[in-house]
């Protein structure tokens, strides 16, 4: 993701489609689609816990190949947000819009209100998810740490937004 936010100086979800960005598209698959000149290897897309399939080539791959959500509320620059992460993230608003990637009913929304209610499903990791954050950095997180890094968002001080579009 960072490859691409250096070559398109922002990241794929922020990007037209005219120019191989993947705003305004509804499904996960299209924004790890436009990252496949930075992103070779699609078995990186399927977590090893996970019995998802890996995706013969980019033109195949479809949310069903993918084990991870992506924040895409996320900004070039934001060090604190959550960029990406474990698919079994829950407790969020469902279908809810997102105008910073232009698209409409599909994230889940963590607002101040439901920050408390994030969790980790059984699996793939029992209770616990990998996430990554603006800053590149990758963590092994439980419930608390991930509410805590939902809470942190160093998004504007008006503009508190934590959506995620998952693999559906």
């Amino acid at each position: 993701m960072h490859l691409f936010a250096t070559d398109s100086e922002r990241y794929p979800w922020r990007v037209p489609q005219s120019e191989g960005g993947s705003f305004g598209r509804q499904r996960i698959h299209h924004t790890f689609r436009a990252m496949s000149n930075d992103l070779r290897a699609r078995k990186v897309l399927v977590c090893p816990s996970d019995r998802r399939a890996v995706a013969e080539d980019y033109a195949s791959l479809l949310d069903t190949n993918i084990s991870y959500f992506v924040g895409v509320d996320t900004k070039e620059g934001k060090t604190g947000m959550l960029l990406s992460g474990d698919f079994n993230l829950e407790g969020g608003r469902l279908n809810q819009p997102c105008p910073i990637a232009g698209v409409n009913g599909v994230t889940m929304e963590f607002s101040r209100r439901n920050l408390t209610n994030a969790n980790w499903g059984e699996k793939p990791h029992r209770r616990v998810g990998n996430v990554t954050i603006g800053d590149a950095s990758a963590h092994l997180v439980d419930a608390r740490k991930a509410q805590e890094i939902l809470r942190m968002s160093d998004d504007d001080a008006n503009a508190f937004n934590n959506h995620i579009l998952k693999p559906r």
